[in-house]
């Protein structure tokens, strides 16, 4: 088993054990016995107990409460924005002619949102039953994931549950796109709590879902941004999320040994095996290329690394990117909370976990994109270990 399934404990080795089991095929004849006595007991069980008032199936019809706030329109949007940096070539246009900044901010780009009211921050309500969800939020959230009773979701510090709302009639369907590992879901924790939009993703996370990300699985403009690690056309504006790579790469090693946003693996001295290392590799430099690169997306670049340091200065870009009007008291209070709240974050120290040829592609890349990356803005010198 060692062998066969790496990562003793690990939810890696428990999928790859479930896969051993189910190529142990059950012979037909046994499946079909197995059906066969489940519908014959169910029908029985009808049959018998139906009668008697047992099996009452009540149907109701709800009428689902939207706030007027859910009710106003977004006006389209004028933000100047660059169409992505000149492919690297021999013949690449004067730099006069670029952007000096990796996005060009109108100072007057203000739809007509409304801005989240003000409220008691210290008194969110977090906890909510399916039909608590669907009557305020208008989402029904699937139940095989969710179960049907009361969800417990991750505390907010700057913005109630209750006032968040999704969007209606936005001109534009927005993508958070990054390479794994590089803060997504954390940048989305704080965009809701900034703007009092939820945001959506392309995937369908159970354990993001359930604990009060309920825009998982929603990626078109109702959502104010929708998390993607994929290439994809479609998008009329992309947020591009990215991390110094030393750190993203091991962050997703992480997720992808425990899948889990919050749990780090208990050694401190790590081996990214080479195999993994190069899907984790072409990936990396793939979604740069796609997202950045190809200048087919208005773009904005959201440096994680700066997030971090000057969250205030990194999120008033984003919302001005996005048309939006600025709460000064939410951004205030996220501000002051940041490092109060540990959700969506992960923690832990580790040794350098790359080898030497691992490393060797990583700077490659870096040094060939050197220019291209500081024409964008991008301060190299934060790409260390």
């Amino acid at each position: 088993p060692e062998t066969a399934c790496p990562h003793p404990g690990s939810y890696t080795q428990h999928r790859c054990l479930k896969e051993c089991v189910r190529r142990m095929r059950i012979p037909a004849i046994r499946r079909f016995l197995l059906v066969s006595g489940m519908v014959i007991v169910t029908v029985i069980c009808l049959t018998v107990f139906g009668n008697k008032g047992y099996f009452v199936v009540q149907v109701s019809e709800e009428k689902e409460a939207v706030d007027s706030t859910f009710k106003n329109t977004l006006l389209p949007l004028s933000v100047q924005s660059f169409q992505g940096p000149v492919a690297h070539s021999t013949s690449m246009q004067s730099t006069e002619t670029m952007p000096t900044h990796h996005s060009q901010l109108s100072k007057n780009t203000s739809a007509s949102f409304n801005k989240p009211t003000s409220e008691n921050l210290t008194s969110s309500r977090n906890t909510f039953s399916l039909s608590d969800i669907k009557n305020m939020f208008g989402r029904i959230l699937p139940t095989k994931k969710c179960g049907n009773g009361t969800l417990t979701f991750k505390e907010r510090i700057c913005t109630k549950y209750e006032n968040m709302r999704f969007m209606k009639n936005s001109p534009d369907k927005v993508a958070l796109a990054s390479f794994p590992g590089s803060g997504n879901t954390w940048s989305r924790l704080l965009l809701e709590e900034l703007t009092g939009y939820f945001t959506g993703a392309v995937y369908q996370d159970k354990k993001l879902m359930c604990t009060g990300l309920i825009g998982e699985g929603i990626k078109d403009s109702s959502v104010l941004a929708a998390k993607t690690h994929l290439s994809g056309k479609g998008w009329t504006k992309v947020i591009y999320l990215f991390r110094n790579p030393w750190h993203s790469f091991l962050s997703w090693y992480t997720y992808f040994v425990i899948r889990d946003h919050e749990t780090s693996l208990a050694e401190s001295k790590i081996t990214i095996p080479d195999l993994t290392f190069n899907r984790f590799y072409d990936r990396w430099k793939n979604l740069w290329n796609y997202y950045v690169f190809s200048g087919d997306f208005t773009f904005h670049l959201l440096n994680y690394d700066l997030l971090k340091i000057n969250l205030e200065w990194e999120l008033t870009k984003v919302v001005q990117f996005l048309g939006l009007d600025l709460n000064e008291d939410k951004l205030t209070c996220l501000v002051e909370n940041q490092l109060k709240t540990t959700a969506y974050k992960r923690s832990g120290q580790y040794d350098f976990p790359y080898s030497k040829a691992q490393a060797s592609q990583i700077q490659s890349w870096i040094d060939e994109k050197r220019d291209q990356l500081e024409m964008l803005g991008i301060n190299l010198t934060l790409w260390v270990w």
